[in-house]
């Protein structure tokens, strides 16, 4: 069964790379691309476990494949700017590379308009997507816009996820202290607003 063949593939790989196991999540991946059962779903998992077990270049090589083969999706995206944004720390090359493939694939997929407000929807994001989003874009929004709403979560998801991002969230505005406030918030959402600029000290 193709459908079943591939899920393996992808699953054996996620797992692989969890447990450190990156060789042979990479024999997979091999045998998946000879097999031609690689999808969408196969390439996310091998970049995944490329970074989660420091191979940035390898993750980087799949990810250029996975685009020029067309099975790079918003997912795909999504984990390869987590694992440049966490590389990043290291190397500086791809903490830019990071901002910029989120400025030009992921930005327009968060931004929402409701009531006159902006939305910006970070649930489903991994970390280092929303910890990019949030110091290279927000914080630069916030001045043209004075207040936004940022959604960590939807009540018909995991609670563990939407309350990591809600944590993460409020750490970020913790750490902007002197410049950003929150309005209103419930347990999905966060308004926030910049703060009067004269009574911030610089």
């Amino acid at each position: 069964n193709r459908l079943a063949n591939v899920v393996t593939y992808s699953s054996f790989i996620n797992a692989a790379g969890k447990n450190g196991e990156f060789r042979e999540a990479k024999v997979a991946f091999e045998e998946a691309k000879s097999n031609r059962l690689a999808d969408f779903v196969t390439y996310s998992s091998f970049i995944d476990a490329a970074g989660k077990n420091g191979k940035f270049l390898e993750a980087k090589v799949a990810f250029e494949e996975a685009k020029s083969n067309r099975l790079a999706d918003f997912v795909t995206y999504n984990i390869y700017i987590n694992v440049l944004y966490i590389s990043g720390k290291k190397i500086r090359e791809n903490l830019d590379l990071s901002k910029e493939i989120f400025t030009n694939y992921l930005l327009n997929y968060l931004l929402m308009t409701q009531k006159n407000k902006y939305q910006f929807d970070l649930h489903g994001l991994s970390h280092g997507a929303a910890r990019c989003f949030l110091n290279e874009y927000i914080i630069h929004k916030l001045y043209e816009l004075e207040s936004l709403q940022i959604i960590c979560g939807r009540a018909s998801h995991n609670m563990a996820d939407n309350n990591m991002m809600r944590v993460l969230v409020l750490e970020w505005i913790s750490n902007n202290d002197p410049l950003i406030e929150i309005e209103t918030q419930t347990e999905g959402s966060i308004n926030i607003k910049l703060k009067d600029t004269k009574t911030v000290k610089t």
